[in-house]
């Protein structure tokens, strides 16, 4: 009897030992975090990349691999054309022998000390090595906003000074919901701001379109745009657009008439000879020559009579000049009279905010937080930030509004989709700024195999496959 309970209970004791081991080796297959907050920067045939150090519960993170290709990965169980192991808990890594101005595509995956890989790539970055490289200034310009200001230009606002290396190229002009291209004619460059000159028959009336800027907008350090961190902007384009107000010309040419009447009056005049005219003249000209008794007869008498000195011009006291018998009249210098506009509307917007990203590490729990920098009050008038989203090329939501000191807000998202969010700034007198936007990816892919989980999977087959025969052999 005793011999028989020993092997029962020896029996179920080895039937319960694999269920323990796995239970104790699901622990150390644990695999480490996912990595977060990976950054590119493009260098001459070459991109830093960085990121945050991982973490593991059932151990350390020892190394990572870097997986990059020409072509971004955005569907599940898409993979990449190259792969390149660290061989190092550095949480940074340059990628070499790549080809300037071609775009690549990285994630970024840890690797703990049993070999088992997270579970899920990084959040994919894009950059574009160029031969311009670094130059001692690691920041890149940013596009910052686009406003259609005439019927056929679009007004581009960097966050710095650039140059265009073609200025038909340098920009991209797609229409927001098609994706339709549409040709720039040429691009003029005033400091940050660059003029797009387009053929106003190709833009609809309010439709939503997007300015690209790529590589071909380089600061004066020889930075480049970097592909896919803040380098596209929508704009809607306008109907009216604001004219310049005319010039007040009445008021121009009062001013013009005084300043030639003062100049007129201060020129002395010139002597003529006075006119003598013949009593015939006078005759014919004041009444019938038949008619001799009346009043006007009488003073022409007079005034035609040798008496009167007019009529004896060499006993005629010199006159005097008629400049010198007028008033004299003092000029001054003319006034200029400016508007008083401090009743006029306010109609000038505010500017946008800056350096918006949000970080999708979370996404997973739903949320993602995006921050800024909120937009400098230059009027000391800003009342309000309002964020909009939307997915894909959807349609904009109604708007959060979150006051004018927030520089954070948390969105809910989903996986594996992709998002854009405008956040416009409101002033006290209701204008809004055309608003600063960007666009970012829940797309998280599986990772590669991990090494560590195949090594553990076939360790527990073995011992599973062990215990169960030497059961069966002590019965």
């Amino acid at each position: 009897m005793k011999h028989l309970i020993s092997r029962v209970l020896i029996t179920s004791a080895l039937a319960l030992l694999p269920f323990c081991m796995g239970s104790v080796l699901a622990q150390v297959l644990e695999p480490p975090s996912d990595v977060r907050n990976v950054t590119a920067t493009p260098k001459d045939k070459a991109v830093e990349l960085k990121w945050d150090a991982a973490t593991d519960e059932d151990g350390v993170v020892v190394r990572y691999k870097v997986y990059y290709g020409v072509t971004t990965v955005t569907e599940e169980g898409g993979t990449y054309d190259q792969e390149v192991d660290t061989q190092s808990d550095a949480t940074s890594y340059e990628v070499t022998n790549l080809i300037n101005d071609n775009t690549y595509y990285f994630v970024v995956t840890a690797f703990d000390e049993q070999g088992n890989e997270s579970e899920l790539y990084s959040v994919e970055v894009s950059a574009t090595p160029t031969a311009g490289g670094s130059s001692g200034n690691d920041g890149s310009p940013i596009l910052q906003n686009a406003v259609h200001t005439a019927p056929n230009k679009i007004l581009v606002v960097m966050s710095e000074p650039v140059r265009l290396d073609e200025p038909t190229e340098a920009f991209e002009l797609t229409e927001d919901a098609t994706g339709t291209s549409i040709a720039i004619l040429n691009a003029l460059t005033n400091s940050e701001q660059v003029t797009l000159i387009i053929d106003p028959s190709l833009l609809e009336i309010d439709e939503l379109y997007r300015v690209t800027a790529t590589t071909g907008v380089t600061d004066f350090d020889g930075n480049p745009v970097s592909s896919g961190i803040v380098d596209s902007v929508s704009f809607r384009a306008a109907e009216n657009f604001e004219s310049e107000p005319e010039p007040e010309v009445e008021e121009e040419e009062e001013e013009t008439l005084i300043e030639e009447e003062e100049l007129i009056i201060e020129e002395p005049l010139e002597e003529k000879p006075a006119e003598v005219t013949t009593p015939d003249d006078f005759g014919t000209f004041f009444l019938d020559s038949e008619d001799t008794s009346s009043d006007t007869a009488d003073f022409l008498d007079s005034l035609l009579s040798p008496d009167n000195p007019i009529n004896n011009l060499e006993t005629v006291d010199e006159v005097e000049p008629i400049s010198d018998s007028l008033p004299i009249v003092e000029t001054t210098e003319p006034v200029t009279v400016t508007p008083d506009l401090s009743a006029a509307p306010d109609q000038i917007p505010p500017q946008d905010a800056r350096n918006l990203s949000a970080d999708a590490s979370t996404f997973q729990t739903g949320t993602v937080t995006v921050t800024w920098e909120k937009a400098i009050d230059v009027d000391d008038d800003i009342k309000d930030q309002v964020l909009y989203t939307r997915l894909g090329v959807g349609a904009w939501d109604t708007g959060l509004s979150l006051g004018k000191d927030v520089t954070q807000a948390k969105l809910s998202v989903e996986p594996n989709q992709n998002y854009q969010v405008r956040l416009v700034t409101v002033d006290t007198s209701g204008n809004e700024s055309f608003g600063a936007a960007f666009e970012f990816s829940t797309t998280l892919s599986q990772s590669g195999g991990s090494e560590g989980t195949v090594i553990a999977l076939t360790v527990i087959a073995v011992l599973g496959f062990f215990f169960l025969f030497a059961g069966g052999r002590r019965a």
